[in-house]
């Protein structure tokens, strides 16, 4: 099992594929000055200048959206002090979930009901 892993660099993160995010160190670049993840007051929390040759940065993988989030915490097992408000995470990205597909499906069944009043003869 891999020992938890919690900074990346755009290159590990784009090695990584996650879902939704670019594949290559320049995508993810890209996607990095476009969501501005190196805000000033982000600076040691969500992102860190890189130690060691060659300098750069890394970013937290709080950083992610949750999807994302639960890619890299299933390959980079969760430190066991924060197991718990892990699990909680995924409780709420699965409630999310769920409670987004019940939303659609009152969406289209209403829709359907008015389609059918418009559509109805007078």
């Amino acid at each position: 099992m891999n020992e938890a892993k919690r900074w990346f660099s755009a290159a590990e993160l784009a090695e990584l594929s996650l879902a939704g995010f670019p594949e290559t160190k320049r995508g993810f670049q890209k996607r990095i000055a476009a969501e501005d993840w190196q805000r000033a007051e982000w600076l040691g929390t969500k992102w860190r200048p890189r130690k060691g040759r060659g300098g750069g940065v890394e970013y937290h993988y709080s950083v992610l959206k949750a999807g994302a989030r639960l890619q890299v915490e299933t390959r980079y097992p969760v430190a066991s002090g924060a197991r718990q408000s892990a699990a909680e995470e995924r409780l709420k990205v699965v409630a999310a979930v769920l409670n987004d597909l019940d939303l659609r499906r009152f969406r289209q069944a209403a829709i359907r009901a008015l389609r059918a009043l418009v559509e109805a003869p007078l």
